[in-house]
């Protein structure tokens, strides 16, 4: 007996830990899963250092699944260790299914194409293995690949294909692997898992067509068959989703005009869905986000960010972005780059990215040399991670992700800033701004680092400020020496 019960703890134990995983029955859609009240997906962790574990460590909000290497305590992975553990649910799909709606949060750092999040829609009868990935082929998809972000995101695929597993069982698979030589905290964790066939089909192809400074058109294509009663919108200056009970605005067609309702200078993000009845709605489908356009500033321009920030930012999706606060500043606010929503004044040096600050500029008939000042901050790495200054004509728009390039009336003004930890002054006398002379120039502050290595803080920009001034200082001084002849007397 006394055998026995040990033998049954030890059982336990390997369960709990996922080196023996534990079944669960199939599930029927729709499927939610927030972790709150268990766990009912197959841990599947054989030897591996880095585990998969269900608890509280992190969570969106609450509990999740996550990897650890310290049995749960933490979200945590040996990053010299390799591992390949998956976690796993089987679900009924009604026969004659075509697509469904799958949706979950995630958040992982890893490393490029080394250590990673993957999806998978596998048969039931596959079995994945601890230690072995999965590879496509017999009836196996790949849903994405996942890493490089630290904070919450939320996968949704509203038309997944579900069509191959019809009238029989679908094992859905998250598997993490890790190749054991280099990579950066945290590993994945995921949450919120939803899976349901959707009654009522979802717009897609969002667009957004023209912008002003205070207005733009969106637009979508309508599903089929065509929502009976239309769509809604919503419309935020918050990347706030809204939710089933949110109200939107109504329109008939798959476009909607603005108008002059919006302010300038302001990020917008907008959602839509299909109304095929008063009590059937598609799920909310995000649209593109968009920036009105500056109006543009006068010189003399100077800005210190004392009290407010007019430039406006494309950080896209990038894992470094350029932030408005109090982080860092010469002496009390500026713009800097952040990876933490603008809590410090860091960077992901695993994670490459290219952002951009700007500032429209109307600049005077006649014009062509101006003063340029600037404070900055940033260490990055040498010809890697740094700052780069332009200027560009207003129709160019930068784009987050892309280097801006010399050429088309684009002019780079000094190098690359760099390697200093403390704040530094630029001046530069001669800015020739004789090409945007009676238009608008945008004054651009790019920062680009590779995703390798670096070193802490990114830059920072502080105290801008353009002139055009009344009496120009000298230029080229220098001393003349001639021979003389010296004789005492």
């Amino acid at each position: 007996m006394k055998k026995y019960s040990t033998f049954l703890i030890l059982l336990l134990c390997l369960i709990n830990m996922g080196i023996i995983p534990k079944a669960y029955g199939q599930a029927t859609l729709p499927y939610s899963q927030d972790f709150s009240a268990g766990n009912d997906f197959t841990l599947n962790n054989g030897t591996q250092t880095n585990k998969w574990f269900h608890g509280a460590v992190t969570g969106n909000p609450g509990n999740s699944l996550f990897i650890s290497n310290d049995n749960g305590v933490t979200n945590a992975y040996t990053v010299n260790s390799s591992s390949v553990v998956q976690a796993y649910r089987d679900f009924t799909i009604p026969a004659g299914s075509t697509i469904a709606t799958f949706s979950f949060d995630w958040k992982a750092a890893g490393e490029s194409t080394w250590d990673y999040l993957r999806v998978w829609l596998v048969p039931a009868t596959f079995n994945p293995t601890a230690g072995t990935q999965i590879g496509a082929g017999a009836g196996r998809t790949q849903i994405g690949q996942f890493n490089l972000q630290t904070t919450w995101q939320t996968y949704m695929s509203p038309t997944l294909n579900i069509s191959a597993y019809a009238g029989s069982t679908m094992r859905l698979v998250f598997e993490w692997r890790n190749d054991g030589i280099l990579g950066a905290q945290p590993p994945v964790a995921i949450d919120n898992i939803n899976l349901f066939i959707p009654t009522c089909l979802v717009p897609s192809n969002m667009a957004v067509g023209t912008v002003t400074a205070n207005s733009a058109t969106l637009s979508w294509t309508a599903p089929s068959p065509v929502p009976a009663n239309g769509y809604e919108y919503y419309l935020s200056t918050t990347n706030s989703a809204p939710t089933a009970g949110t109200s939107g605005t109504p329109v008939t067609g798959t476009s909607v005009n603005l108008g002059a309702t919006l302010t300038p200078n302001t990020t917008y993000y907008w959602w839509v869905r299909a109304v095929c009845s008063s009590t059937d709605s598609s799920i909310w489908m995000p649209g593109p986000n968009f920036t009105t356009t500056q109006i543009p500033a006068t010189i003399p321009y100077f800005q210190n960010f004392d009290t407010s920030n007019d430039l406006g930012f494309t950080s896209g999706t990038q894992a470094n972005k350029w932030y408005y606060g109090s982080a860092t500043g010469n002496p009390a606010n500026s713009i800097y780059i952040s990876n933490d929503n603008g809590v410090t004044n860091g960077y992901n040096v695993n994670s490459s990215s290219v952002v951009h600050a700007y500032r429209d500029i109307a600049v005077p008939t006649g014009t062509t040399l101006a003063y340029l000042l600037f404070d900055w901050k940033g260490f990055g790495e040498s010809t890697f991670d740094y700052l780069r200054v332009w200027m560009v004509p207003s129709s160019f728009m930068p784009t987050a992700g892309t280097q801006i390039t010399a050429g088309a009336g684009r002019i780079q003004i000094g190098g690359n800033f760099n390697q200093q930890t403390t704040w530094q002054n630029y001046l530069n006398t001669a800015v020739n701004l004789s090409s945007f002379a009676g238009g608008t120039m945008r004054l651009v502050f790019e920062w680009r680092n590779d995703g390798i290595i670096g070193t802490q803080p990114a830059i920072a920009v502080d105290n801008i400020h353009l002139l055009i001034p009344s009496c120009f200082v000298p230029t080229a001084m220098g001393v003349t020496y001639s021979n003389l002849l010296l004789r005492q007397q």
